[in-house]
């Protein structure tokens, strides 16, 4: 670690020493912290084998070389955003009272193929739902996982009769859900894509994004909604778990 130089909050030995830190609170044999140790590791391998940076904010991937990569990630993702209609404009002086906005940030991520060769660089707009209050901005948030004993169980009938397991992975999951209507959210405007004067503008999420606390129960209620359009039956014994 350094000795002199000052930590940046975001960078990778602050990361380190978060790690150390949390270790120490916990324990070595902690998961959290075995996790967050996993996390910086993959995060640094991931970095010397493709030889690039993953930035941490908008403003250190423009001092990047691959600025004009992520600015060209960043277009696609928020024009798909536009596309699916998650945006609506607001004046922020129409807002409710005590309204509380949280802001828009972009993530991004190098995706790498097998050979460790750079696949796309990925730019992802999420919300900082952290800042959202329960019982005031947002209620229920709670939403289902497979079980484990369902998974086994699915494996071993198709190991037995020779059926073929398929999967398949759903872009943009959450945006395919909305918000409740009796708890609207308000963010900022997109960094780097600001439409209007963001001082006077915000955006009323129509649809939700990732880091909302709720959006892993409104994408559930949708993926419900849709089983049940092609007379599938929920397992008696597990939510997630569907039956023709």
């Amino acid at each position: 670690m350094r000795q002199k130089n000052k930590i940046n909050y975001g960078d990778w030995n602050s990361k380190l020493v978060k790690a150390a830190h949390m270790a120490c609170v916990m324990g070595w044999d902690d998961k959290q912290t075995q996790n967050s140790m996993q996390e910086f590791a993959l995060e640094k391998i991931n970095e010397i084998v493709c030889g690039k940076t993953t930035p941490l904010t908008m403003n250190e991937a423009k001092r990047l070389p691959e600025w004009e990569l992520w600015l060209e990630s960043m277009k696609k993702e928020f024009n798909a955003l536009q596309e699916m209609g998650v945006f609506e404009l607001v004046k922020r002086k129409d807002l409710p009272k005590k309204a509380r906005v949280v802001k828009a940030k972009w993530v991004y991520k190098i995706k790498q193929n097998a050979d460790g060769s750079i696949s796309k660089y990925k730019s992802r707009l999420v919300a900082q739902g952290f800042l959202l209050r329960w019982g005031i901005d947002y209620y229920d948030t709670y939403s289902s996982v497979v079980g484990y004993n369902t998974l086994r169980t699915m494996l071993q009938v198709a190991a037995i009769t020779g059926d073929h397991i398929s999967q398949a992975d759903i872009g943009n999951a959450y945006v395919e859900s909305s918000p409740d209507d009796d708890t609207p959210v308000y963010t900022t405007l997109v960094p780097g894509m600001e439409e209007m004067d963001p001082k006077e503008y915000v955006y009323r999420m129509k649809r939700s994004l990732y880091g909302i606390p709720f959006s892993g129960r409104t994408f559930q209620t949708v993926m419900e909604e849709f089983m049940n359009s092609l007379n599938f039956r929920r397992c008696a014994t597990d939510k997630c778990a569907y039956i023709k």
